[in-house]
């Protein structure tokens, strides 16, 4: 009873901040924690911004991401970054190891999310775009190792 009611709220979130109505949408809130990539010399994407990209509507994976949306085809992607936490930097390479993180990752942090929209792997793919992809991610780039055609298995 109540789960049917909570996801009629998130729905409704979800259509006003279609609507532009983000700030007024609901008063509640689905947050989500991440563990975040760095690669090189990044600056850490900004708090409390609403981060807007935009989703091509497919069913394979891994989902493309656009920062724009000039012929008006793609499902807009909002989220909001509350909190950034736990910085790490000058990973060693047992810690990329552990974590299974790419080569080239200099550090990680846990960010704390408010998604505004609930896209499929919208939180995954817009950290991607942003260029701080979860960490072991390999779909996402946040992998140790690409993701290739086949991998399915593996990665469920």
């Amino acid at each position: 009873m109540f789960g049917a009611y909570y996801a009629k709220l998130l729905r409704d979130k979800t259509a006003a901040s279609q609507q532009r109505e983000v700030a007024q949408a609901s008063d509640i809130e689905k947050t989500y924690r991440a563990l975040c990539v760095v690669t090189g010399n990044r600056e850490l994407p900004p708090v409390g911004v609403v981060i807007r990209h935009y989703l091509e509507v497919s069913k394979r994976a891994p989902k493309t991401f656009h920062d724009d949306d000039e012929e008006g085809e793609h499902q807009e992607c909002l989220l909001r970054i509350k909190r950034i936490s736990n910085v790490v930097d000058d990973l060693t390479a047992h810690q990329r190891e552990v974590l299974d993180l790419p080569s080239e990752a200099s550090g990680v942090f846990e960010v704390e999310i408010e998604l505004l929209t609930g896209r499929t792997h919208q939180i995954r793919g817009q950290f991607m775009k942003l260029g701080f992809p979860i960490a072991g991610d390999r779909l996402y780039g946040g992998g140790s190792r690409v993701w290739e055609a086949g991998d399915e298995e593996e990665l469920r």
